[in-house]
C-alpha cells in the first residue's frame, strides 16, 4: 500500500508539472493515474476539479470558451440550477480551500462564467452564437462536465465526458430559449430606437430654437438699422411762403412742400411719407382739381412724380448694412454665450 501512495505522489508530481506547463490533458491523466494508485491522496479530487475547470475553458468552438461546461450544467439548466452548481463549485474551487496548483486561475474561470450565464442578456447572446454557429455544424459537442458528487470513498470525482468520448448527439437548445432571446433583442432593439429618436428631438428642438432666436436678433437689428438711418436724415422745418423759399415734390407720397432755399437741391425727409428726396424746386402750384391745402403749415400739395436721389439711397442701405453686420456678431456672441453656460449647467 506505501509503495502505491509513493508511486501516486509521484504522479500528483508529473501532473502539476504538467499543469504548470498548460498541458490540461496530460495532467489529467497523471491525475486520475494517482487517484487509481491512492484514492486517500491528499488533494487529488480539488485537483481534478480545477484540471477540469482548465480543459472546458481551452476547448473553445469558433473562439467561444464553453462556459456550461465550467460549471458542469447544460445549456437547458434553468437559472437556479445554474446557481446551485456554482455555489457548490465555490465551496470546492475557492483558493482558501483549494491549495492545488492552479486553484487561483480556476477559480478566475469560474468567476466569469457565472458573470456570462448568470447574466440573462449575455447569456442569451451566448446561446444564439452557440445555436447559429455550433450546433447547426456537424462539429464536436461543447465540454460538459459532471457535478461535483460526493462518491463513496469520501471524495468528489470529476469526469470529463469530452474526454471519454460517449455517443451523444449534437446539443440543441431549446425552442422556447430562441424565442425569448430573439424577443429579448427586439426589446432591445426598440429601446435604442426610441433613445436615439429622442436624441434627435431634442438636437432638432434646440436648432429650431437657435434659427428662431437668430431670426429674431437679425429683425431688431434690422429695425434698428432703419431708426438710426432715418434718425439720421432730419426733415427740416417747412416755413411759410416767401421769397428765400421754393416748392418742391416728394417723389414718395408726390405732395408739394415749400422750404427756405437753404435746402435746396439737397436731399431732405419728407413730413408726410418721411422718405428721403432730392429737393428740386417746382412751380408754385395753384389752386384746382385734386389739390388740398394743410391749414397747420399753410403747404398746398399734389400728387406729382419724381426720382429718389441713388446716391442717398445708396449710402442708406450701406449704412443700413454694416448695422446688420454687427449686430449679426453680437448675436452670434450672444448664442455661444448661452451655449456655454447651457453646457456649463449639464
Amino acid at each position: 500500500m506505501e509503495c502505491n501512495r509513493d508511486e501516486a505522489i509521484r504522479a500528483k508530481g508529473i501532473a502539476e508539472k504538467k499543469l504548470a506547463d498548460k498541458d490540461f490533458t496530460g495532467a489529467k491523466k497523471f491525475t486520475l493515474k494517482a487517484q487509481t494508485l491512492y484514492p486517500e491522496l491528499d488533494g487529488i479530487s480539488h485537483m481534478l476539479n480545477t484540471l477540469d475547470v482548465y480543459i472546458c475553458y481551452e476547448k473553445k468552438v469558433n473562439g467561444e470558451s464553453d462556459w456550461y461546461g465550467v460549471l458542469g450544467v447544460n445549456p437547458s439548466d434553468d437559472d437556479e440550477t445554474i446557481r446551485k452548481q456554482y455555489r457548490k463549485l465555490v465551496l470546492i474551487l475557492h483558493p482558501d480551500k483549494n491549495k492545488s496548483v492552479g486553484a487561483d486561475g480556476a477559480f478566475k474561470i469560474l468567476s466569469e462564467a457565472w458573470g456570462l450565464l448568470s447574466d440573462k442578456a449575455k447569456r442569451s447572446v451566448y446561446n444564439q452564437k452557440l445555436n447559429s454557429r455550433v450546433f447547426q455544424q456537424n462539429v464536436s459537442p461543447p465540454c460538459v462536465r459532471r457535478s461535483p458528487a460526493r462518491g463513496a470513498n469520501g471524495f468528489h470525482p470529476c469526469t470529463n465526458r469530452a474526454t471519454s468520448k460517449p455517443n451523444v448527439g449534437p446539443v440543441e437548445i431549446p425552442p422556447a430559449v430562441v424565442a425569448k432571446a430573439q424577443a429579448q433583442a427586439q426589446v432591445r432593439a426598440q429601446a435604442k430606437a426610441q433613445a436615439q429618436a429622442k436624441v434627435q428631438a431634442k438636437v432638432q428642438a434646440k436648432t429650431q430654437a437657435k434659427a428662431q432666436f437668430q431670426a429674431k436678433a437679425r429683425n431688431q437689428a434690422w429695425d434698428q438699422a432703419k431708426a438710426q438711418a432715418h434718425a439720421r436724415v432730419q426733415a427740416p422745418p417747412p416755413l411759410a411762403r416767401g421769397n428765400k423759399t421754393f416748392w418742391t415734390t416728394c417723389d414718395g407720397c408726390s405732395m408739394h412742400h415749400e422750404y427756405v432755399k437753404l435746402y435746396l437741391n439737397h436731399t431732405i425727409l419728407c413730413p408726410t411719407c418721411h422718405k428721403p428726396f432730392l429737393a428740386k424746386e417746382v412751380p408754385d402750384p395753384t389752386p384746382g382739381p385734386g389739390l388740398s391745402t394743410n391749414n397747420n403749415t399753410g403747404h398746398s400739395r399734389k400728387k406729382v412724380h419724381g426720382n429718389v436721389d441713388p446716391s442717398f439711397a445708396a449710402s442708406i442701405v450701406r449704412e443700413a448694412t454694416n448695422l446688420l453686420k454687427r449686430g449679426s456678431e453680437e448675436i452670434r456672441e450672444q448664442w455661444a454665450s448661452k451655449k456655454r453656460k447651457g453646457e456649463n449647467a449639464g
